[in-house]
């Protein structure tokens, strides 16, 4: 199948996934792998690399895998929530009693994980800063249309933050 009209450049290919099975398929032939932090175990999703050290053994398995292209793999990453707060020690504390056994994270893994922003706009913008620097994650999605959707102001008001 063509497309019509012809891009004029060529399409950059993301694939999203967390089983090591589609991120072989990402690392030999997308420009981006989608990372959700989680992956399918028998029927049911399991946090398989939602904490920030687990993340990071994720990524390193995925930068070793054998690619068919001669530019490196980038990453993109789809935040689960995000929650613009003046207390972020207490939001995380509210989600860690929320989800209970259903969600098993700890308190640090809510505060450091990649896939949840809760803070002030400024704060999440520092976290994003960050956790781009440190995984090398270039581009960040965020789930809206959702119970706990932040709402556009609140994207607004992060977007704002991150241009200062």
């Amino acid at each position: 199948m063509a497309a019509s009209p012809t891009p004029s450049r060529t399409v950059p290919l993301l694939v999203g996934g967390g089983a090591p099975g589609v991120q072989r398929i990402a690392a030999r032939h997308a420009d981006l792998l989608g990372l959700t932090g989680f992956s399918r175990v028998g029927a049911a999703p399991k946090l398989t690399h939602y904490s920030a050290d687990a993340l990071e053994e994720r990524l390193v398995f995925v930068r070793g895998l054998p690619r068919d292209r001669d530019e490196p793999l980038r990453f993109q990453a789809l935040v689960q929530l995000l929650r613009v707060t003046d207390d972020r020690q207490a939001a995380g504390e509210a989600l860690v009693a929320e989800w209970g056994d259903a969600v098993p994270l700890t308190l640090d893994e809510v505060l450091t994980t990649p896939f949840l922003l809760l803070g002030t706009a400024a704060e999440i913008a520092q976290q994003l800063h960050e956790r781009t620097a440190r995984f090398g994650i270039e581009m960040w999605t965020v789930f809206t249309g959702r119970p706990v959707d932040p709402g556009l102001a609140e994207l607004a008001s992060v977007a704002e933050a991150l241009r200062r």
